[in-house]
Parts: C-alpha cells; structure tokens; sequence
C-alpha cells in the first residue's frame, strides 16, 4: 500500500505538470494494472487518456507519469503512427519536463 508521503509525492507532481505544461485537451490521469508496459497515452473524444502501471514502485511511477506527459504536450502519444512515438518533439519536450521536475520540484517528490 502506498504511503501518504508517496500520494502526496504524486499529487504535487501532477499539480505541477498541469500547472507548468498545460496540455491543449483536458488530460485524465489514473494509476492502474496495465500489462506489458509501464503507461500509455490515448486520445479520444477530444481528451487525453494517460494510463500509468500501479504495480511499479512510486517513484517509477512518477518517472512514467513524467516520460508520458511528454507525449501529452508533444503531440505525438501513440495513435495509428506508432512510428513517431518517441520523436525528436518528444524527446524535447521530455528533456524539457524532466529538467523542470530535478530543479523545481526535486524536494517534493525525490
């Protein structure tokens, strides 16, 4: 079971992507079992679906939450051209998150 810490690790770093990388749809955010990969990005019906594995430990968690929103602001989650899924876009915009994640919220959530 999670900690009361690591939620609050979570929800600050949730806050913080939404509040310093707004994304161009409203963007539904859950922890649950998902085979075979640690998240996933979906877009649908004019929203973002980010799906993250709750069977990782918190911080790979947060990692994930991190790597995917990165496909959130970039545009490029995985839709019918898998081909662009970790594109030059993304890396920017993962690089971009990360570096803002270390130097701004490291405190909160390391």
């Amino acid at each position: 079971m999670e900690s009361v810490d690591e939620k609050a690790k979570w929800s600050f770093l949730l806050r913080g992507l939404r509040k310093h990388f707004p994304a161009s749809h409203p963007v539904d955010v859950r922890r649950c079992c998902i085979k075979e990969c640690f998240g996933v990005v979906r877009f649908h019906d004019d929203k973002f679906y980010v799906r993250i594995c709750n069977t990782m430990l918190s911080f790979y968690q947060r990692d994930a939450l991190v790597h995917e929103w990165a496909h959130v602001i970039a545009d490029d989650w995985m839709g019918e051209d898998e081909g662009k899924h970790h594109s030059k876009a993304w890396g920017i915009a993962y690089a971009t998150i990360y570096s803002s994640w270390l130097a701004d919220f490291k405190e909160k959530t390391k």
